[in-house]
């Protein structure tokens, strides 16, 4: 609880903050903290291994959708994203250029969502770990890549295991 106070604390004095990393924590309890508190965030990325305690991991999408809707860069990979939590984040997360969605295996990636994500976003990663359209070729071993429409691309690191 300490942390997440003085974490709550420390975000609200950094309006300007652009870029975001609560990866392996439990601090999704911040998440109306951060998007009020810091209007002009860009990147957020809470991947995996996370507790969610205030809200519950399929509201954390709502929460995302709600009020960071500013995001250029999204990474909630490992998480139990669901087809209406995508939805609101594209309804509200307009200017999304990249969407890291691996491993949230509770998204049906295909028709009609699919092919919204392809049509709105530059860069995405699908909920499997393997697509049919991902060709190794095409990328840098360092990233793994589904959909490119754009030289402008910037990918989100695979993590070693």
């Amino acid at each position: 609880m300490l942390l997440f106070v003085r974490f709550s604390e420390a975000v609200k004095i950094l309006p300007r903050l652009e870029e975001l990393d609560i990866s392996f924590s439990n601090l999704s309890n911040s998440l109306d903290v951060i998007g009020r508190s810091c209007p002009l965030l860009k990147s957020f990325k809470f991947a995996g291994g996370f507790e969610f305690q205030r809200h519950s991991s399929a509201e954390v999408s709502f929460v995302i959708a709600k009020i960071m809707k500013g995001l250029r860069h999204l990474d909630i990979q490992g998480s139990k994203l669901s087809n209406d939590g995508l939805l609101a984040i594209l309804a509200n997360c307009r200017l999304l250029e990249s969407l890291n969605i691996r491993g949230c295996s509770n998204v049906d990636f295909t028709g009609y969502l699919r092919k919204r994500c392809i049509d709105q976003i530059r860069a995405v990663q699908s909920p499997w770990f393997h697509d049919e359209d991902y060709s190794s070729e095409d990328n840098d071993s360092d990233f793994d890549v589904l959909f490119v429409d754009s030289d402008a691309l910037i990918p989100f690191p695979i993590a070693n295991s």
